[in-house]
């Protein structure tokens, strides 16, 4: 298929102002049946009419989910496992093809790299592998380039970049990265990255506020949406949360256009 099916995909993924608000839902196998999502059906169901773009899930969730709960565009079929009960949870191989993806519905399909890691250069083929066969199908491909921090620490924006920028050189279509240590300074991730950069939610954060002016900063410097896990699926209102989100992504985008 040619690139402009692929190119069509990611509309897909996309919301006004081409920004996407992914839900990811894909924890489930690497952490178990956290706080949440014991029952993914009975939160996506309490999801409704929020303004998501897309929703990250592993391709046995998305074959036992209702098909009323699964989304009419925007699904992203995660291709990568590995788990926390194992000797290396940032150790990551593929569990299913895109092939697989693609009889499920995809609209896109998603890997996991964690940069830095001893089996760096497994899953960087891997990954490799994934983009050419799913550019075959017209599948757009979501890297998940995560980096490794120090002792837990949020990695700095040019460790950030780096992982980005490889991602991108070996085939994905968007990549996903987590948030810098300096939200101000993440603008230098997708200046030097020819794919659009997502921003990982992350752990489920004490406090909204900071959360919301972090995400309007990384959006203002140049980044093309959020994939949330915990803080949508631990919220009490995860349709209002998704709301506000949705607001903050908005705004920014606006903000950035009339200052270009």
């Amino acid at each position: 298929m040619s690139s402009s099916g692929v190119t069509e995909r990611v509309h897909r993924l996309q919301g006004p102002g081409g920004r996407c608000l992914l839900v990811a839902l894909d924890h489930g196998l690497p952490a178990g049946p956290l706080p949440g999502i014991e029952d993914p059906a009975r939160f996506l169901r309490a999801l409704r009419g929020a303004p998501v773009t897309g929703l990250i899930a592993n391709p046995g969730l998305v074959r036992r989910l209702p098909r009323e709960v699964l989304p009419s565009k925007g699904l992203v079929v995660h291709l990568s496992a590995g788990t926390v009960l194992g000797a290396d949870p940032t150790s990551k191989v593929l569990a299913a093809r895109p092939e697989d993806a693609a009889d499920l519905g995809a609209d896109a399909v998603s890997v996991q790299v964690h940069f830095g890691s001893d089996h760096e250069d497994v899953m960087l083929a891997s990954a490799g592998r994934v983009a050419d066969d799913a550019r075959a199908l017209g599948l757009p491909v979501l890297v998940m380039a995560y980096p490794m921090g120090r002792e837990g620490a949020p990695p700095e924006s040019a460790v950030v970049a780096h992982a980005a920028r490889a991602a991108a050189e070996i085939g994905a279509s968007l990549v996903q990265v987590p948030f810098p240590a300096d939200p101000e300074a993440f603008a230098t991730v997708p200046r030097g990255c020819p794919a659009p950069v997502l921003l990982a939610g992350g752990p489920r954060v004490a406090s909204e506020e900071p959360f919301l002016r972090a995400l309007e900063a990384v959006i203002e410097g140049g980044a093309a949406g959020v994939s949330l896990g915990r803080n949508l699926f631990q919220h009490p209102d995860p349709a209002a949360f998704a709301r506000r989100i949705a607001d903050v992504i908005g705004s920014a985008v606006t903000r950035a256009a009339v200052e270009a």
